[in-house]
């Protein structure tokens, strides 16, 4: 067994942890920092050590069960994620890897009262156009 093996386990438990308490029971006792720090660590060792892997790996989903109540909402255009960015070198750094994937287009950034951020990319309009998914 790798050294490593038990540490990835004890970030597999605790990330999660973390992620059913944000996405299902709307109540995470972690700041997104540390989440994120923990899955940076699991990110480089599972690159370093591939074999160690699995299906279950925080690396090989997006998110939880959602918290019931959400409405289901089907975009007209697409949403992109800023993806753990948290300074405005970052923003601007997103800015431009977007601008080169979808050149010419507006950059529609929101947040709701509990600090989520939403971006959507608007590909044919030049207004804006309220995303209703930010809002329970």
């Amino acid at each position: 067994m790798t050294p490593k093996k038990p540490r990835i386990d004890e970030i597999k438990d605790l990330l999660n942890r973390y992620s059913y308490e944000y996405y299902t029971l709307d109540k995470p006792s972690v700041s997104d920092a540390v989440y994120d720090s923990l899955m940076d660590e699991l990110k480089k060792i599972e690159s370093d050590h591939p074999e160690l892997i699995t299906i279950d790996s925080p690396t090989q989903r997006v998110g939880n069960k959602l918290l019931d109540g959400f409405q289901k909402v089907e975009h007209a255009r697409r949403m992109v994620s800023l993806n753990d960015v948290f300074d405005k070198s970052e923003v601007e750094a997103w800015i431009e890897r977007t601008d080169k994937l979808i050149p010419g287009q507006r950059h529609e950034f929101f947040t709701d009262i509990n600090g989520w951020i939403g971006v959507r990319v608007d590909l044919c309009r030049w207004r804006a156009i309220p995303s209703c998914d930010t809002w329970r």
